[in-house]
This record gives structure tokens, sequence and C-alpha cells, in this order.
């Protein structure tokens, strides 16, 4: 396929105001679309944070069931060797990650024993009934736990969950994101592939900065020479539950080989909480013709939970996800800049 990726260091360069005869006012220069600029609502003050290397994260505007996050920092260290670094910048991005490992590709599943699934977790199977389960499943997976031993519970679930997201894995191989799991662990079945369809339709950034790897991510499994997937599960300690995750992790590296790449985590399984969730990440030389300027990390997530925030949940769970942010990037501007 074709890459149409468009110039993401000039796009970050002015939006972030970089460079002698740049003012944060450039942001509305550069011919960014209007949602482009509202969804990362970057305001002058975080401009100049960005300038002294400080971390910059903001919660835009977003309401029902989302919530989205748009962080960025400036590192003092070239473009290869952050890239090179990309392992610590998904630790990052991802946050609390307390287990987690790649998964081979379909038909070289990986021996069993590979999943130690949180103790809630395998507690819940044997209680689980359609429309009631706390782990998010599909009615015939809920309604084969019922066909199951469950004397030894944690040897059953590890077990049960293994064979589920290797399935899983193999049908998105063949069917991309319509083959992913409905959850209907409550009342109201919801598509996971329905849900991140629409939050990689509707990335405002990916539209504009990067079209032919956003058509990449939404017509899964098609081919880009340019891409890079690996798929991974996760175990993630946020809210009050640990959660099991599966992801697709993609990496779009620049047709002509500059200092840029866009990274994409798509969520395809999550035990808890969210239905469908993102995370994008920029990273990118500020200066292309300087192979030592620094480098920005611009991250770009959504979040779709499985239920609508209240007004006491929204504000706790955006001031969270801005804490957290701040502290990762934090800690990896920090170790990239003392390597």
């Amino acid at each position: 396929m074709t890459s149409s990726l468009a110039p993401i260091p000039t796009a970050l360069v002015a939006l972030l105001g970089i460079g002698p005869a740049q003012a944060p006012a450039a942001a509305q220069e550069v011919g960014l679309s209007p949602e482009v600029r509202e969804l990362l609502d970057l305001r002058d003050k975080d401009l100049k944070a960005f300038h002294e290397g400080k971390v910059v994260a903001r919660t835009p505007q977003s309401e029902g069931q989302d919530v989205n996050l748009a962080s960025a920092v400036r590192i003092a260290a070239p473009f290869h060797d952050v890239f090179d670094a990309l392992p610590d910048v998904l630790r990052a991005v991802r946050g609390g990650m307390t287990q987690g490992a790649g998964l081979p590709e379909p038909g070289s599943p990986p021996a069993p024993g590979w999943l130690s699934l949180p103790e809630k977790d395998f507690e819940a199977f044997p209680k689980c009934t359609v429309g009631k389960c706390d782990m998010k499943l599909s009615d015939a997976l809920i309604e084969e736990l019922a066909t199951l031993d469950w004397s030894d519970a944690t040897a059953t679930a590890n077990a049960f969950m293994e064979r589920t997201l290797t399935d899983l894995l193999a049908q998105y191989h063949e069917g991309g994101d319509a083959a992913l799991m409905t959850y209907h662990d409550k009342e109201e079945p919801q598509s996971a592939g329905e849900g991140i369809q629409a939050l990689i339709r509707d990335s405002g950034t990916l539209t504009e900065w990067d079209p032919a790897f956003q058509a990449y991510l939404l017509n899964f499994p098609t081919e880009d020479d340019r891409v890079t997937d690996l798929f991974f599960w996760s175990i993630d300690e946020f809210g009050l539950k640990p959660t099991l995750t599966l992801n697709h992790l993609a990496t779009a590296t620049a047709p002509d080989g500059g200092p840029t790449a866009t990274v994409a985590i798509k969520q395809l399984y999550a035990a808890h909480y969210y239905q469908s969730s993102t995370n994008i990440i920029y990273l990118g030389s500020l200066d292309p013709d300087d192979p030592e300027a620094d480098t920005y990390v611009l991250v770009v997530s959504r979040g779709r939970f499985d239920a609508k925030l209240s007004f006491i949940e929204r504000p706790m769970a955006e001031r969270g996800i801005r804490d957290q942010a701040h502290a990762q990037l934090a800690e990896l501007k920090k170790t990239l800049e003392s390597r």
C-alpha cells in the first residue's frame, strides 16, 4: 500500500510552538483541522511547559462513556535513541502493566501455563450468567463456563482464558475488528470491534497526520510494508481490579526513512472496565535535519468505558489518567536522558 504519511515533524513543530520564530499561536496557523486542535486542547501554558522539557497532559472534553488524553514531553535525546528504546516508551504509555508478554502468530500457540489470572478473576467465573458477569465475555463463553469443572478454579480459569485469548487472536487475524468479542457481562451487549472502529475512525490526529496508517488499523488484516505488528497480553493495574487485556501493537515508520514513527496500541480485549481503547504514539525529531536534535513523544489515548461516567466519576477518572501520564512520561524522560 502506498503511504500518504503527512509530515508529522512539521505539524508537531508548529503545533507545539518550537523553533526561534515560533510562538504558541502557531498552533492555530499550521492548518490542522478544528477537530485536531480541539482534541489536543493545548494552551499557551502547555506550550511553554513543553519548551521547558516538562510533561504536558490534557484531558480534552469528552462525554458519555469516552475519556480522552493528550500528553507530550520533549526528550533531550536523538530520535534514533528514543526509537530504539520503544519498549520503555510503551511501558510508560501503558502505565501499571504488572505482567505481560508477546503472543506468537496464529498456528503456533504458546505452551499451556503462560497466563496467571488475578485471584478475583478466577473466583468470578463460576458465578457468571449472561448479562451478569464480573468478566467481560461473550454469550457463548459465559454459557460454556457452566459446563466446566471448577473443583480447581485457578487451573480451570487460567486454561479457559489462555484458550479464549488464543482463539480470539486467530479470529482477529482472519476477520479483523468485526471478529472481536461482543461482551454480554452486563444487561446490554457491547461490541469491542464497533468501539475500536469508532475510536480509530474518529481519531482526528491520525486523519490529519497519517491517514494510510489509520486505514491500516481500520482494515486489518491488510498489508503495508512500513508497518510492523506485534500482539501481546498484559495485566494492568487500573481501578479496583487488575485487568487482563489482549492488544495489537502496530509501528509505522516514515516512508522516506526520516526520523518519525507512529505507534498504535489497539485493545482487542479487556476483562474489566473498557469496551474499547486506543493509544496512538507519535515520535519524531524536533529538527529532522539535525540527527542529534531533541525528540518529541506525543501520546493521544482514547478510552471507551463500559458504562456512562457520572458527573462525579468523570473528573476523578480524568484526574487519575492525567496524573498517571505526568508521572510516567516524567520517568521516561529521566530514564532516556540519563543513558
